[in-house]
């Protein structure tokens, strides 16, 4: 084996690889009965091998090597210390599954010397062959070697797969740079690690044991700590939630209206609606192309018409560029597009208000009651039943109703804004009254009418 220092580390190289094997061993009697196979195979000149790491077969590659782990890789040493810490390059180095490369470095020496070498290594889908990580003292000889992996792995020098640096500058750089090892490397999988097999426990493996202890010790210590703080949190949490579900259910039963929608406070007032849709349902023609005006509902962005077929009427031509009813050829149906008012209205009892601004239901049918008097119009008002809500498993009923009304036979002088006591000024002073549309009914027994919504309390 020899030497070379990157990263401020050192690694060795040139190292005898075994076939892989299903899993790692620890006993150092049957790591060197590993070791002398390995030397069987090397020759009778083959010298001890005493020096031991391992490399980690790729997850990817596991189902090509079927239930293997990873390979043994063996060395042979002279004198221990220089090698204590150091690493097997082979085994630490980030290259492809299939590669091979021929490195010019520099080997470490005590004298700070170093001596000039070439490192040829190889991988076939990510498995070291047997002399994948050789170390040569001549350029001839590691071009050979070279050449006899080409032919073996098929990867020329073209390949990308293929790595030739020039100078030892190049191949320092290239091997630094991909042979970072983080903390789990070292601590945790003890990534290319030498094990001197002449030892029945390394400095290393004394060191994790003291550490393995130390923290057995400690964590013995703290488990019963731990155990009582656990139940500790378990049981205030269980407090907790039972304090909240009490609070909740508390505030479902008090508060019922912060579960309800409160939509009137996002509708326009409905002097709003008016200045928005009445200037545009003042323009709309009584008939054009042969068709009369039948229905106009305007419902704040865009009015709905609806025209009826006269005699004579234009088929090809339909007013506002309608398309004919589905079902009735002598109806059609198009529609205009309302302009939006620079700014709305704040309402009374719209957003920073609560249900506490609505009326009653009486009072409710009484105001608008009153306004139909007053107005010489016809109302129809229905109020639905409170809407019912199931939360957390606790029944929540909406504090106010939701009614529907309409005032019809609206003569032509009420439908403007800005008499103080025009019909559209009494619907704004309505709490909880929402305009949802403005109807033109055409023919001669057609007239206005208005439409929309009330929210009243139970």
């Amino acid at each position: 084996m020899e030497r070379v220092l990157l990263n401020g580390k050192l690694f060795a190289v040139g190292l005898v690889w075994a076939m892989p094997v299903k899993k790692f061993v620890s006993s150092r009697k049957t790591l060197r009965e590993h070791a002398d196979a390995v030397r069987v195979g090397c020759g009778e000149d083959a010298p001890e091998m005493r020096a031991m790491t391992r490399h980690r077969l790729p997850k990817v590659r596991r189902r090509v090597w079927q239930t293997f782990t990873g390979q043994e890789g063996f060395g042979d040493f002279t004198d221990w210390r220089p090698w204590t810490t150091a690493r097997s390059l082979a085994a630490c180095l980030d290259a492809p599954q299939s590669f091979l490369g021929l490195f010019p470095l520099e080997l470490a020496s005590k004298d700070g010397e170093g001596r000039a070498a070439w490192w040829l290594h190889c991988r076939m889908n990510g498995v070291i062959p047997e002399l994948g990580d050789q170390v040569f003292f001549t350029r001839e000889d590691a071009e050979e070697a070279l050449t006899f992996f080409q032919h073996l792995t098929g990867i020329s020098s073209a390949s990308e797969d293929c790595m030739r640096p020039e100078t030892v500058s190049e191949s320092m750089d290239w091997l630094a740079d991909r042979c970072r090892l983080s903390s789990a490397d070292v601590w945790g999988q003890d990534k290319g690690r030498l094990l001197n097999l002449n030892k029945s426990l390394s400095r290393t493996g004394a060191l994790r044991l003291a550490v393995g202890l130390g923290l057995a010790v400690i964590l013995a210590g703290g488990a019963f700590a731990a155990h009582y703080h656990v139940k500790r949190a378990e049981y205030e949490a269980a407090r907790q939630a039972q304090i909240a579900r009490v609070q909740r259910q508390k505030d479902l039963k008090e508060n019922p209206h912060k579960f309800f929608g409160m939509e009137w406070q996002k509708a326009p007032l409905a002097t709003d609606v008016a200045r928005q849709c009445l200037p545009s349902l003042m323009e709309l023609p009584l008939s054009s192309q042969g068709w009369s005006l039948a229905n106009a509902e305007c419902s704040g962005p865009r009015i709905a018409l609806d025209w009826r077929h006269e005699e004579g009427g234009d088929f090809i031509s339909l007013p506002d560029n309608g398309q004919l009813d589905a079902k009735n050829s002598k109806l059609a149906h198009s529609s205009r597009t309302v302009p939006a008012l620079d700014r709305l209205t704040p309402r009374p009892d719209g957003p920073g208000t609560d249900h506490e601004m609505l009326v009653d239901m009486q009072t409710a049918t009484g105001l608008l009651s009153q306004i139909a008097q007053d107005t010489g119009t016809r109302l129809d008002l229905k109020f639905a039943a409170q809407e019912r809500k199931t939360i957390d498993k606790v029944g929540v009923v909406s504090p106010w109703h939701v009614g529907t009304w309409k005032l019809s036979a609206v003569p032509d002088l009420l439908m403007g804004v800005g008499d103080k006591d025009g019909l559209f000024e009494l619907l704004a002073e309505v709490p909880g009254l929402t305009v949802t549309g403005i109807d033109l009914v055409g023919g001669d027994d057609g007239g206005w009418a208005v439409r929309g919504k009330i929210y009243a309390n139970h």
